[in-house]
């Protein structure tokens, strides 16, 4: 028999063999560290035999992580169900092209991308989940207040998303927490009016903007009804949003995953897009050094969405733009040493500066932190430049901020916690005239001329409580395409 036809047959003998394997077989080849792949049908084993040798392995509740790539654990290692294995031995043996091909990618695995993701999977997508990090939502995800948002501050004309997913959002999100068992607390929120212009012009005007946007559970509270609820805030007024709350992020981001890989979809730790192309009628993403073909890519980097998307939308035709991202840093300070009465959040009404103003915000063990302050970078500040050190030197600043509606904080009590940076579509030292907005941007095939393309930008506040939402209207931008 000729070497050519030995080949072939060998080829297919293989192919079989895979096909063959039961789900549980698969898994465990993967969480025994052998992957006996060839690599004419492996992603998993080009990208490994790149790497670490010892294919390092570092296991999850629902997933075991080989150099970025994932296969679910079989039933009795852990949890988790073997169903998904079975793509994953067709996502194997569909790659012997040049450039390994699948379905849908999702770049990033913050609480917007697994919601995308989860969306996507449950429509019938075969999805990867592309992250850069070691874990996922470590980026903006893991650095926010978790505040379950009720959608007040938002207008409908300028800024329609936002105002939109927030309220639709919230409703689906605290659903999703009870039936999932995901700590939450629907605490409550003060707005709290420190003087009596913002009591007889900002209350009211913040209502009147929420009831356009469906919020109709708010009320405006006197002085005397503040002390009674929350003794410890003073202020000339304030309004109750009893629709407020609170949700432990991570929790949140582990059940959107695990929805996703229940319906199919793999997550790829280390794997960061260094670039990518397009190639007919496919989105060619370069990942650490291989090709991944797509038919769908969606840019869920927070961010890194816009430096990610230019790297494929390259052109020189003027009228081919995506809004550009700008960097907002936000501080954090956590009381020490002092016991607070607090049984809601407290908020300031919002500034001036694009931020919601300096609040207080109790988390799920208790602890009372308040912020962010607004710092915004330069302009020209890339993510390489980011610094996410607390700045010390704007304690002064919190101090005065929290003591005008809690004025027993004593001098000393609060320790910088962390920070947080957020991605803005506008800059103070920026003409809005260019078109850029408050909102929330989603970039398809009609601003950047690329098919299967869509970019999420200028995903901050309120993103975790929009993110079921979001989730479902790009899964439906996606079956428009």
């Amino acid at each position: 028999m000729p070497a050519s036809q030995r080949e072939a047959r060998d080829e297919e003998e293989e192919r079989e063999r895979w096909m063959r394997l039961s789900t549980t077989e698969l898994a465990s080849i993967g969480s025994s560290h052998r992957w006996r792949l060839s690599d004419r049908w492996s992603p998993i084993t080009s990208f490994a035999s790149r790497h670490l040798g010892s294919h390092q392995v570092a296991s999850t509740r629902r997933t075991i992580f080989c150099i970025g790539w994932s296969v679910r654990k079989p039933q009795g290692q852990g949890g988790g169900r073997p169903s998904r294995c079975y793509d994953m031995r067709r996502s194997m043996l569909c790659c012997r092209q040049a450039a390994h091909r699948i379905e849908t990618c999702v770049v990033g695995s913050g609480v917007v991308g697994l919601a995308i993701a989860r969306s996507l999977s449950k429509a019938g997508h075969e999805v990867i989940v592309l992250e850069e990090a070691g874990a996922i939502g470590s980026g903006i995800s893991s650095r926010n207040s978790e505040v379950i948002h009720a959608g007040l501050y938002y207008s409908r004309e300028s800024q329609p998303y936002k105002s939109r997913f927030c309220v639709e959002g919230k409703r689906r999100l605290y659903e999703y927490c009870r039936e999932r068992d995901i700590p939450h607390k629907n605490c409550g929120k003060l707005l709290v009016a420190t003087d009596a212009e913002q009591r007889d012009f900002g209350l009211p005007k913040l209502v009147e903007l929420a009831t356009r946007n469906g919020v109709g559970d708010l009320s405006i509270l006197s002085e005397e009804d503040v002390k009674y609820i929350e003794p410890e805030v003073r202020c000339a007024g304030a309004v109750l949003s009893p629709s407020t709350g609170i949700v432990d992020s991570h929790s949140l981001m582990l059940s959107l995953l695990g929805d996703a890989e229940d319906s199919g979809a793999v997550l790829a730790l280390q794997s960061r897009v260094n670039g990518g192309r397009r190639e007919n009628d496919s989105i060619v993403l370069e990942v650490d050094g291989s090709e991944i073909a797509c038919d769908h890519v969606v840019i869920a980097a927070g961010l890194s969405s816009h430096a990610i998307a230019r790297k494929i939308i390259t052109t020189s035709d003027e009228n081919v733009r995506i809004p550009r991202q700008f960097f907002a840093k936000g501080n954090y300070y956590k009381l020490e040493n002092q016991s607070h009465g607090f049984s809601r959040l407290v908020y300031p009404l919002p500034d001036d500066k694009g931020g919601l103003g300096i609040h207080a915000t109790i988390d799920l063990s208790g602890t009372l932190k308040f912020g962010p302050d607004v710092e915004w970078l330069p302009p020209q500040t890339t993510v390489d430049d980011l610094d996410l050190s607390v700045d010390r030197s704007r304690a002064d600043l919190f101090y005065d901020a929290v003591r005008r509606y809690w004025p027993h904080l004593s001098e000393g009590n609060l320790v910088p916690d962390y920070s947080g940076i957020r991605p803005k579509l506008i800059h103070p030292d920026i003409d809005r005239s260019e078109g850029n907005s408050a909102d929330f941007a989603f970039a398809g095939q009609e601003q950047h001329g690329v098919q299967g393309l869509l970019v999420c930008l200028g995903i901050e506040s309120p993103g975790l409580t929009s993110c079921l939402a979001i989730g479902d209207y790009a899964a439906l931008l996606m079956q428009r395409r």
